[in-house]
């Protein structure tokens, strides 16, 4: 038995902001900032949950700042399923292939084996004048584009220093004033074509957009960039994805139980429309180079059958109330899931086409955990 907790208690008076080469297992140990008291208390409680044989391990893991996400997005995941009412093993022994995955799911007579993953990759920083891109798109972060979110196609810096950007915010202000927002489905994607801006600032940059609606603003922060193709692109994101799940697909065989793989960004806010292409093949009507080059995660295929579902997410300490959070059902699944026990944003392929299932639940709700958390992460 042992008696290791995730944070002590006690009294912190510390109100500073992150401190330069602070990790965050020391941010939220000592800091005593709006929102950081609920951090610690929800991840206590659900460090409360773990065997006790395997609190020591998870507390290590938490303290080195190159595992924290790893173990961050494993407790939030048990609270998570908890929550859901699901009685939740922890490293179970199985018969699957006498390999022991993350957790295995009890409710109503059945049982899901659940591996998690994090994926850390951000294609960005290896991109050149990295930096000056970056500010740039905090600068548009600053327009007000009402429900309108910009979906960054390219953005190619060719000068050493941020170059005057009042021309192009001015003529996409212009550009989003006239944009008829009936033409836009429920899932922010345009019904039709032609809904791409380009705006060429000669000798010193060129940027391309496209345009999406954000009806309910969940996640964004206040942010008017959604995503930024050289952050989390449709080729990169469905290349790295697949990267993730593609060695756990098969790793316990032939399945007894359905299957799911979760997979977070904590660098990045993926985007589920961007997703499509490289989840749902073109065996099933959809098809994009970045299908071809992922390897379908749902091709029909017989390695590909055993995987009941992919979650895909951004969850952080700081968005626990609010994250981006959804789940894929796998459509040539052996073993499908029922969109019952999954209470959160679900897409599915019925039919010829994708069908949204949306939460039955907010996270907030779900975890008692306030929308708006500081952003203070290091």
């Amino acid at each position: 038995m042992t008696n290791a907790v995730l944070f002590e208690e006690g009294n912190r008076d510390s109100t500073e902001f992150v401190r330069v080469g602070e990790t965050n297992y020391q941010f939220l140990n000592r800091s005593d900032r709006p929102g950081t008291p609920i951090i610690r208390s929800h991840l206590n409680s659900w460090f409360s949950l773990l065997p006790e044989n395997t609190k020591s391990n998870f507390l290590a893991r938490f303290k080195v700042e190159n595992n924290f996400a790893g173990a961050f997005y494993e407790l939030f995941l048990l609270g998570l399923f908890t929550s859901m009412d699901f009685i939740v093993e922890v490293e179970p022994l199985t018969q699957e292939n006498k390999r022991i995955p993350d957790f295995l799911l009890h409710k109503d007579q059945s049982q899901i084996i659940v591996e998690a993953t994090t994926n850390k990759y951000s294609f960005s920083e290896e991109v050149s004048h990295f930096n000056i891109r970056k500010q740039i798109i905090e600068e548009l972060n600053q327009l007000d584009l009402k429900n309108i979110r910009l979906l960054i196609n390219k953005l190619v810096v060719y000068v050493d220093s941020k170059p005057s950007i009042k021309t192009l915010k001015r003529r996409l202000q212009d550009h989003c004033n006239n944009i008829d927002l009936q033409r836009f489905t429920d899932f922010g994607l345009p019904t039709t074509e032609g809904y791409e801006f380009t705006y060429d600032e000669e000798q010193k940059f060129v940027f391309s957009t496209s345009f999406y609606l954000d009806k309910s603003g969940r996640g964004q922060l206040g942010r008017t960039v959604f995503s930024d193709s050289y952050d989390i692109g449709k080729d990169e994101t469905a290349i790295k994805l697949a990267s993730s799940i593609e060695e756990k697909k098969t790793r316990y065989g032939k399945m007894h139980h359905p299957y799911i793989i979760c997979v977070n960004f904590p660098k990045t806010i993926p985007n589920p429309n961007d997703l499509f292409s490289m989840l749902f093949s073109s065996d099933l009507g959809i098809k994009s180079e970045a299908n071809r080059r992922s390897g379908f995660a749902f091709k029909d295929s017989p390695k590909n059958k055993s995987l009941s579902a992919l979650i895909v997410s951004f969850v952080v300490p700081y968005n626990m109330g609010n994250p981006q959070f959804w789940l894929f059902k796998n459509p040539i699944a052996d073993l499908p899931v029922n969109n019952d026990q999954f209470p959160i944003d679900t897409y599915e392929f019925k039919e010829g086409k994708i069908c949204f299932n949306p939460a039955q639940i907010c996270f907030s709700e779900l975890l008692d955990i306030p929308e708006s958390l500081p952003p203070d992460e290091p």
